[in-house]
């Protein structure tokens, strides 16, 4: 089965697929990433903010990261899918355009990372979910564009 992902900034699900070890490990830390954290994406046209999802055994998930409507989403058509979790390699459910439920509609911009699980194996594939929350565009040619605040985060 195929399924189409969007670019960033569109509803649906972007997804990106990076190596852990090798390649320059672009996803070794992947692991390390907590509720709300922020990834930030770059394209030509726009910078686009995503905020890591609740993750499973969270006592009391961090939310105000995400609008009181997103946060609704949550608790109703969003409400399986986890920010972090460990899949088989070939559960292509994680890419559908609301994770894991073929037939819904995209509502929100979802962000998809994969990489190996363990590290150093391929046996698994643990998987990142997090939700559009800041689309800032550019303007073509200026040299003063906006830089999302998310990038002046510090851990």
């Amino acid at each position: 089965r195929y399924e189409q992902t969007q670019m960033p900034g569109e509803e649906g699900n972007f997804a990106v697929a990076g190596h852990r070890v090798g390649k320059g490990a672009p996803f070794n830390d992947l692991g390390s990433l907590e509720t709300c954290d922020a990834i930030v994406v770059e394209t030509q046209t726009a910078w686009v903010t995503y905020r890591v999802l609740p993750i499973a055994g969270d006592e009391a998930p961090r939310l105000d990261c995400l609008s009181s409507e997103q946060q609704d989403k949550l608790q109703a058509e969003y409400s399986h899918v986890q920010g972090r979790h460990i899949t088989v390699p070939g559960d292509v459910s994680v890419l559908d355009p609301v994770p894991s439920l073929s037939d819904a509609i995209a509502s929100e911009g979802i962000l998809t990372l994969t990489t190996c699980h363990p590290q150093f194996s391929n046996a698994e594939r643990m998987i990142i979910h997090a939700m559009e929350v800041e689309n800032l565009p550019k303007t073509a040619g200026a040299t003063n564009n906006q830089r999302p605040a998310a990038l002046e985060e510090t851990a």
